[in-house]
């Protein structure tokens, strides 16, 4: 963790917070300007499998033409304290004013040994072109690089060429195009290519420097 990083993250913390992982004791994790973010849980069902299910924004997402998430489903994948997790945090966002729901980011497939992850985003169809997918694809990445549970040192992304908006989104938060992923995103009988990204901490911190929106988001909480 760079001093930088260290004193920020010590300035956003709670002296003695103890985090409850209920629907009466949420707290935000991530503050951006125009959102909260907190870590997915059982009560956020709803709303979550409303994102992910939404077509428009499942289309270029992994699997595409699968089958809609479930309760079922998510309740197994997301009932397990933050504390037992090691592989990444997922979250979601609701508005500050009117705690509407709006997005959705996170980091996976945490790898200890090379100290990487994989992230990835989805905003609500009524809140694109808000700069929203900037805050929480940003908000992930800040969490994966200064949460002190993970001091990632190097991130990675796909995006299909065709969605263009994430691509932009993408390299605003600082990643950059490494190469391409020939036909590797199935849809409607189409293959399409996929962006490969990737960043280091210092990509991340000039991008933070330079647009207003990343440099506003704070770890609130570092769960």
């Amino acid at each position: 963790l760079s001093e930088e990083m260290a004193t920020e993250q010590a300035e956003s913390g709670a002296a003695g917070f103890q985090f409850q992982f209920t629907k009466e004791g949420e707290v935000p994790v991530l503050e951006t300007p125009h959102l909260f973010g907190y870590i997915l849980g059982p009560w956020h069902a709803d709303d979550i499998i409303a994102i992910w299910n939404d077509k428009s924004t499942s289309r270029w997402m992994a699997d595409p033409e699968g089958e809609p998430c479930n309760h079922e489903e998510y309740l197994e994948n997301h009932s397990t304290h933050p504390s037992e997790v090691t592989d990444g945090r997922s979250f979601i966002f609701y508005t500050k004013e009117d705690r509407v729901p709006a997005a959705f980011s996170a980091f996976y497939d945490f790898d200890t040994s090379n100290s990487s992850a994989e992230t990835s985003f989805c905003v609500v169809p009524s809140f694109r072109g808000r700069g929203f997918g900037t805050e929480v694809n940003g908000a992930a990445i800040c969490y994966a690089f200064e949460s002190t549970h993970f001091q990632c040192h190097s991130l990675f992304s796909t995006v299909v060429t065709e969605n263009a908006p994430s691509v932009a989104c993408t390299e605003r938060c600082g990643y950059k195009k490494i190469g391409i992923r020939r036909e590797t995103h199935r849809l409607e009988g189409r293959w399409y290519n996929e962006w490969l990204f990737d960043m280091l901490a210092g990509d991340w911190l000039a991008a933070k420097a330079a647009h207003p929106a990343l440099s506003g988001i704070r770890i609130l909480h570092d769960i």
